[in-house]
């Protein structure tokens, strides 16, 4: 169902020709009055208008055994969040479900009304909806993320993070993913930091990345089997462990004053376990990165 001002909102109070409704308001405005309700009313449940852009939900979705509760103590139940005079749900779907259910023996609602602009009612109804009420699954806070991102181009990964309570390397792997692709970091001159202020947007260095020695000539034969012989002791994989495996060879180059080349050279006839140790470095890259742009924002502050 669209919107339609002579059913939903306030305008819908104006509809002479709509008796049902009429009579609907005046029920609604007797019952207000008797309540001596403060900062709230009651209106038909029928006048608000249920936005699906606006819900944070990834599905038309309601829990069935919390309607059932809401509408067995509905006169108890806190009053639902609308947009003032449009009357569109920013949060209550499970309360506004209860109110047509035959034990809630009504036809009416309670609503506080929010002075809140189109453009940030996304944003309101996600705040409302992960403060209670059933929880927001992960993929709908990424969803929500993923909003944010093409929203606010120039918010830094910890910032986005923060507003959409998720991991900070979240957002950083769907801003490398291309999620937002205009907001990415190389294409931006400066970022917004969680403190408010601009930060000028540093130049990627490429990591130096070391290769293989195919010289078989080097290191001395002594030297080469003792490297061996600390790559044979090491398990053939880390299960997604990086740090051990160089936590492993930095205690190896420490003890027996390997190099890092002889370590490569040692490697040379398993290509398959030099493409695992290279994709390890190159995950430990991406978190010293995040660390140093951690640093460097607590410096800012």
């Amino acid at each position: 169902m669209t919107y339609d001002e002579r059913l939903h909102g306030r305008t819908s109070q104006q509809q002479p020709g709509n008796t049902t409704l009429a009579h609907e308001w005046a029920m609604a405005a007797s019952r207000t009055e008797m309540d001596m309700a403060d900062g709230w009313e009651w209106v038909p449940a029928s006048t608000i208008y249920v936005d699906e852009t606006i819900s944070p939900r990834t599905r038309a979705y309601v829990d069935p055994r919390r309607v059932a509760q809401y509408a067995e103590i509905w006169d108890q139940l806190p009053p639902i969040e609308v947009q003032k005079d449009t009357f569109k749900l920013i949060d209550g779907a499970h309360r506004l479900t209860a109110s047509y259910q035959p034990e809630a023996s009504t036809v009416l609602v309670k609503i506080i009304e929010r002075a809140i602009p189109d453009d940030e009612m996304r944003e309101a109804a996600y705040d409302a909806n992960t403060t209670h009420g059933v929880s927001l699954s992960p993929d709908e806070r990424v969803e929500f993320m993923k909003y944010i991102l093409a929203k606010h181009t120039d918010w830094s990964d910890s910032q986005v993070a923060r507003r959409c309570g998720v991991a900070r390397r979240t957002v950083l792997r769907h801003r490398q993913a291309g999620v937002a692709a205009e907001a990415r970091a190389e294409e931006r001159q400066a970022v917004i930091g969680t403190d408010g202020k601009q930060y000028p947007v540093k130049p990627k260095v490429e990591p130096i990345r070391r290769e293989p020695v195919e010289d078989d000539s080097w290191p001395a034969e002594e030297e080469s089997e003792l490297v061996e012989g600390v790559i044979e002791s090491q398990p053939d994989t880390y299960e997604g462990e990086p740090m051990q495996f160089i936590d492993n060879a930095i205690v190896a180059i420490g003890k027996y004053g390997m190099a890092p080349k002889a370590f490569w050279w040692a490697l040379r006839k398993n290509p398959a376990r030099q493409l695992e140790i290279k994709e390890h470095i190159d995950t430990c890259i991406v978190w010293v990165t995040e660390l140093d742009e951690v640093i460097n924002e607590l410096g800012d502050d």
